[in-house]
């Protein structure tokens, strides 16, 4: 934020593009197109390619087509580029590492999310509580088997979705626990 509450020209730019674009992404999530938002993140950072709005898209795309390295590309850049969204893109970016195998980044980005602000976002802070009592297990299932590979987690089940309504089928949340996730993960 500027000077006095002013907004900065690249937050105003972030504002002007989400104006733009959200009804045509909208639709396109609504549809499960997610190739759509992919393209439509694309063509945001040809045109504004040091404003991280299109590559929070392009990583949103991304993670739920399930291509998990492109989409921790697109997170990073967006954080580096100093995203209005960055408590989002971390979590985003821990799902991305989850699904790609790599959990050892997937827990320090959610440890990180936990020191960014421990007091807000009850439902985030519990997402992100449960993602790294998983990861931690999963971890140490892995070392006990000594079966560590990035291809471990490359399925379709890896999908974050996919993977609170398997732990909504198992019982392992509530159904209220599991909208409240899923809102986050639908969250712009």
């Amino acid at each position: 934020m500027g000077l006095f509450g002013n907004k900065s020209e690249y937050e105003k730019t972030y504002e002007k593009l989400q104006n733009e674009h959200s009804g045509v992404i909208a639709l396109s999530i609504e549809e499960d197109n997610f190739e759509l938002v992919v393209f439509q993140g694309e063509q945001i950072t040809k045109t504004h390619p040091q404003n991280s709005y299109g590559w929070e898209i392009m990583g949103d795309g991304y993670l739920n087509l399930e291509k998990f390295e492109n989409a921790i590309e697109c997170y990073e850049k967006a954080i580096s580029l100093g995203s209005p969204n960055f408590f989002l893109d971390e979590i985003q970016l821990a799902m991305s590492c989850e699904g790609a195998g790599k959990i050892d980044d997937a827990i320090e980005h959610y440890e990180y999310c936990l020191k960014l602000d421990p007091n807000d976002f009850y439902e985030r802070k519990e997402f992100i509580i449960q993602g790294i009592s998983l990861l931690t297990k999963t971890r140490s299932q892995q070392l006990n088997q000594n079966t560590i590979t990035d291809k471990t987690h490359n399925t379709s089940t890896n999908n974050p979705l996919q993977i609170l309504k398997t732990r909504l089928a198992n019982g392992e949340i509530t159904t209220e626990e599991y909208k409240n996730l899923k809102s986050v993960l639908e969250y712009d």
